[in-house]
């Protein structure tokens, strides 16, 4: 009763978005967006009934905060966040902004630089740095000095020059970025609210501190999103009513918990199971540090004399099993990849998400054709090694490759 509450609360939120979205547009007609500042893979989210899916469907932007930095332990986070934005967007045939990336006054200008690939790499196709000015002097008021390039005083912060030196970056890159869209691979994962709802009221009860407690469901799926990132895929998120669709084209789908799930849900997975797509559902197997492994989900698993050995799987396990292949990966753990597409090229995003190197020799393994390929960071264009199907080039916070 709790998770439909919850659920009921949601939907309201977005039945208040939406009908203010209406009178902006009537009163401005100028596009409507929002800027929600949390995210469904939260797990403060159940006290602030953010719904992605649903905001998507009326909003003509979909937009969102993150604090969280691309660097570090934080890198999947962020990127996690960007997108199931940008895939509930996408699944309603909208973009998506992040209208609010963090700039403090004392933001290095390394991951001010990774946060800007990450959400490019996402798809994104808007970025607001919160903010230009530290806050403005106000009679009586001290000065925070929190966000922005510039401190209150008017001068320049550390990250000033570096992020003139990104804008400009950007701008020079914008047609090839606009032009292209995000990448689907074929590997969805899905997302449920009523399955973390469930997590919520069992593993929070007696408490509000948003984030001081865990949540199952979504420490189970962040950790498949983070395996099948390491593998270089990029991940379609979607939710059970757009399963039908099946928009994305997915060929394999990930699912946390099959038990989780509402009875609705539970007959999504199976009809788009009955289609041909394989779904794999997370298994907790010893000895295993991080705890995850996947086997196949079985409808009715023979039983008695008629039971099979089912394996559990490791992601790289069902690539082979059922070859459907990232279109690149690094080789190099500390480099996160993107892939944007458009006609005749796509754009292979990197990341440096290590929290220590300031500087590392990537080397990329590519698992389609290409003719050639270009590199394109903050400093300008640089040469690319290649070797047969892998790329080798030098990131220091990012890069972008042209591949042709």
């Amino acid at each position: 009763m709790w998770a439909l509450w919850r659920i009921f609360s949601m939907d309201n939120m977005n039945a208040f978005l939406h009908n203010a979205a209406i009178g902006s547009k009537e009163g401005s007609a100028l596009p409507t967006f929002t800027c929600l500042t949390t995210c469904q893979v939260y797990s403060s989210n159940y006290a602030s009934c953010v719904d992605y899916f649903g905001n998507a469907k009326k909003m003509d932007i979909l937009g969102y905060t993150t604090y969280i930095h691309a660097n570090g332990a934080g890198y999947y986070p962020m990127c996690l966040h960007a997108d199931i934005a940008q895939c509930a967007a996408e699944l309603e045939g909208k973009e998506s902004w992040c209208i609010e990336l963090d700039s403090r006054t004392y933001i290095p200008s390394t991951v001010y630089n990774r946060g800007t690939f990450a959400i490019i790499g996402a798809g994104a196709k808007g970025i607001v740095y919160y903010q230009w000015r530290g806050d403005c002097p106000v009679p009586g008021v001290p000065y925070p000095n929190s966000c922005g390039i510039l401190n209150y005083d008017g001068t320049k912060t550390g990250n000033f020059d570096n992020a003139v030196a990104m804008n400009r970056y950007v701008a020079k890159m914008n047609d090839l970025i606009m032009a292209a869209k995000r990448e689907h691979m074929g590997i969805g994962l899905l997302h449920s609210d009523y399955a973390t709802l469930i997590c919520d009221s069992r593993e929070k009860q007696d408490t509000f501190i948003p984030g001081r407690m865990g949540n199952l469901y979504l420490t189970v799926y962040t950790e498949m999103y983070r395996q099948l990132r390491d593998a270089g895929y990029n991940v379609s998120i979607t939710d059970a009513q757009h399963l039908k669709d099946n928009k994305f084209k997915i060929k394999v789908l990930f699912v946390p918990s099959i038990r989780m799930l509402s009875d609705e849900e539970k007959k999504a997975v199976d009809s788009i199971r009955a289609a041909g797509v394989r779904v794999f559902e997370n298994v907790f197997t010893e000895g295993n540090s991080r705890g995850i492994g996947f086997k196949e989900y079985r409808v009715d698993p023979p039983h008695g004399t008629d039971a099979v050995f089912d394996p559990y799987h490791t992601v790289y396990d069902i690539t082979e099993l059922t070859g459907v292949n990232p279109v690149a990966a690094s080789l190099d753990l500390g480099i996160g990849i993107q892939v944007l597409c458009s006609d005749g090229y796509r754009l292979l995003v990197l990341t440096n998400k290590s929290s220590v190197k300031q500087q590392i020799n990537a080397k990329i393994r590519i698992n389609i054709p290409f003719i050639t390929a270009e590199f394109f960071d903050i400093d300008g264009e640089h040469s690319v090694r290649v070797n047969g199907d892998e790329l080798s080039v030098t990131v220091k916070d990012g890069g972008i490759i042209v591949l042709k």
